[in-house]
């Protein structure tokens, strides 16, 4: 296992986890709660700070998972 193979799994694996996650909280919004929103707005601010706004994946467009 080569370092890159093992860094591409594991950015798979945190998109993964990142969709369910954002799937979660769409529907506990639903429901009318909400739960850690400032730490996933702070996470998803330091996304965009790595990787760029132009490259940042959608998986969060205005409020719903996309």
């Amino acid at each position: 296992m080569g370092s890159l193979w093992l860094i591409e799994e594991l950015c798979g694996v945190c998109a993964d986890m990142s969709r369910i996650i954002q799937s979660q909280a769409v529907a506990l919004e639903q429901l009318g709660a909400v739960c850690m929103e400032d730490e996933r707005a702070a996470v998803e601010r330091r996304l965009t700070i790595l990787i760029g706004r132009d490259e940042a994946p959608d998986l969060y467009k205005g409020g719903k998972a996309v």
